[in-house]
């Protein structure tokens, strides 16, 4: 429960039943921003909750998995 993926270009999320649900669709945020995002690992370190790791929308080719987005005093 709580598990991650990324099927295709579609972030999964796994319910408390052990079923997959659609956390975020990729080619979606594609179309709203009007640019190319794919699905991929994202690890956040973050001095008050820990690590965390998971699977979220990025702009294709931009932002790599362990930029460290959310490190004390960053972006959230």
């Amino acid at each position: 429960m709580g598990e991650t993926r990324c099927e295709g270009e579609v972030a999964q999320i796994c319910d408390p039943g052990g079923r997959w649900q659609t956390l975020l669709d990729c080619n979606r945020v594609s179309e709203l921003n009007r640019a190319l995002f794919a699905c991929g690992p994202i690890l956040i370190e973050d001095g008050e909750v820990g690590r965390l790791e998971g699977h979220a929308c990025f702009p294709a080719g931009g932002i790599r998995p362990d930029a460290g987005l959310g490190q004390d005093g960053g972006a959230r």
